[in-house]
């Protein structure tokens, strides 16, 4: 009997595609169907690190187990050719010809850094850093239809390359390209649930310098990328001339408008999402895109969601004004029926300082106001003096007297008594709590947090 070989009765079984390897090890292994016959030999084949290749022999169980000690942490592709009397079949994946699509995530830990969208017309505080030879500012707002950035990115050369469509993880030629220009890349996770490998909820946003732009997004019920962004408002300023290296140009601006319905998302105020910004930089034509990520994320890919940086929709809170409009009125009342009753009431001459109450309404009017606004990053001294109509430096003075303590640290003992409670009861992260207790730094939070309990939140939480 002749036992024909199919390349059909073999296949990759390890790694499965877009799994998430974690170590420094992997296994790799191809199956061959019942009453097959054995092939000769595999070769596997590991591609990594934007173009390196690594091929290895399998045993004689058609697996074998690799290192990825020289691999950066990004996405790397496996395939296996199967060599059979003279003949070779190349198995690859459903996803890439370029094999099984594999995420490499060794450096898991969440990104504690916060940066801010502010709400409406309040003026957005500027962001810069700079990566290779480029300088990156960046503003954001948001407000119930839009989030808002605005771009500015200085470069001495300005290139930029006509986009093209390449085939990722399916067949047809779907995806529109722009990586290889002077390119900056917004990556949002909606639900900033930290995954390791993009979902269907994360988007990205590739806008090049010469104002071509494209959205995609991973789809993963349906395995392969969607595109989105046909309201997506761009605008973008060269400021010099492409494709022109003999000159020194000043670099470009962009400005960018993303409606809300196009995320499938409602904003709520003071709410974070995933965040993270690579910057591509080509100096001439010959050469590839220098890319840079604001996270720190390994610049071969920003798929490690996980390790991006968040983006909280700021809003100020209302009760300030309220609170000024409802005590105006009532305390203008109280002063009017306060003096015609000490016309009328008699001097009280047997008063016992044992029946006053443990603090005086000053007091207990601060600790109030404290408790309903410990979240608002402006709460002060200078606030509460004004609510209680009393100087700072006489409330410091009362409230220290009467409770033995600072008014600023228990303001803060306040915030880190919620901060506590969130830990034990969430799994937000550090950041996102610090800013739901009314900390606009990370690093104050952090200060106050190991000087009152003697632990840092990260520890604390896991005991």
């Amino acid at each position: 009997m002749t036992v024909t070989f199919k390349v059909s009765a073999y296949k990759i079984i390890a790694p499965e595609p877009f799994s998430v390897a974690l170590k420094n090890y992997i296994k790799l292994q191809v199956l061959a169907e019942k009453h097959e016959a054995a092939p000769d030999s595999v070769v596997f084949e590991v591609w990594y690190n934007s173009g390196n290749v690594l091929r290895r022999r399998s045993d004689a169980s058609l697996s074998m187990v690799i290192t990825l000690n020289d691999f950066n942490d990004g996405i790397f592709y496996v395939k296996a050719k199967v060599y059979q009397r003279g003949k070779c079949n190349v198995l690859t994946s459903n996803y890439a010809e370029q094999g099984v699509p594999v995420l490499l995530d060794r450096q898991s830990a969440y990104n504690e850094t916060v940066f801010r969208s502010v709400y409406g017309k309040i003026k957005p505080q500027q962001y810069t850093y700079t990566a290779n030879n480029n300088q990156l500012s960046f503003t954001s707002r948001w407000d119930a239809d839009s989030l808002y950035f605005n771009f500015d990115v200085k470069d001495a050369n300005l290139n930029y390359v006509q986009p093209g469509y390449i085939s990722l993880f399916q067949t047809k030629r779907y995806l529109r390209t722009l990586w290889d220009s002077d390119c900056i890349e917004i990556g949002l996770d909606m639900k900033h649930d930290r995954s390791e490998w993009k979902r269907n909820d994360d988007y990205e946003l590739l806008v090049d310098v010469a104002g071509k732009y494209i959205g995609n997004r991973w789809d993963a019920e349906k395995n392969f990328f969607v595109n989105w962004g046909k309201h997506t408002r761009v605008k973008v300023t060269p400021r010099g001339t492409l494709n022109n290296n003999e000159d020194t140009d000043d670099g470009y601006s962009i400005s960018v408008a993303i409606s809300w319905a196009e995320l499938n998302f409602k904003p709520r105020p003071n709410q974070t999402i995933g965040f993270d910004i690579q910057l591509y930089d080509k100096d001439a034509q010959l050469d590839e895109a220098f890319r840079t990520s604001l996270s720190g994320t390994n610049p071969e890919s920003n798929d490690n969601t996980s390790e991006w940086t968040s983006l909280m929709l700021y809003k100020e809170s209302n009760n300030a004004w309220m609170y000024w409009f409802i005590i105006i009125p009532v305390t203008g009342i109280g002063l009017i029926f306060y003096r015609r009753k000490k016309k009328t009431e008699p001097i009280i001459t047997n008063y016992k300082p044992n029946a006053e109450p443990k603090y005086s309404e000053i007091t207990r009017k601060t600790m109030e106001f404290i408790q309903l606004h410990y979240t608002e990053p402006g709460l002060s001294r200078r606030q509460i003096a004004e609510r209680v109509f009393i100087t700072e430096k006489y409330l410091s003075s009362l409230f220290n007297k009467e409770t033995g303590i600072h008014l600023i640290y228990y303001i803060n003992k306040y915030r880190v008594d919620k901060a506590v409670e969130l830990l034990q009861s969430t799994r937000l992260s550090v950041s996102e709590i610090a800013f739901k207790v009314g900390y606009s730094s990370l690093q104050n939070f952090n200060k106050n947090f190991k000087a009152i309990t003697g632990k840092s939140p990260s520890a604390y939480r896991n005991g």
